[in-house]
């Protein structure tokens, strides 16, 4: 998958919640979760559309908990790599 693919699909994920086109937002979300799933954004946008237009609190607590797991462990890996960078 590209690069611009990726962009475009985030493009059309954010063109369609605006337009209040939800289900097609949620695809776009969805296609991108299988195609990035380490990227928490996904999931915390997919939490603002179920705890908002859908208000389904139930499944947006579950999507923003796993944004916040991925985001813990890219914080350890950031952790990590900073705590191996020396000082000059």
């Amino acid at each position: 998958l590209l690069p611009e693919d990726i962009e475009a699909l985030w493009l059309a994920a954010n063109a369609h919640r605006r337009t209040g086109q939800i289900d097609a937002a949620l695809t776009a979300l969805e296609t991108l979760a299988e195609r990035t799933p380490q990227d928490a954004r996904v999931y915390r946008d997919m939490g603002l559309i179920y705890l908002h237009a859908l208000r389904d609190p139930q499944r947006a607590r579950q999507l923003f908990h796993h944004s916040l797991r991925l985001l813990q462990k890219e914080s350890l890996q950031f952790r990590n790599t900073l705590g191996s960078v020396k000082n000059p």
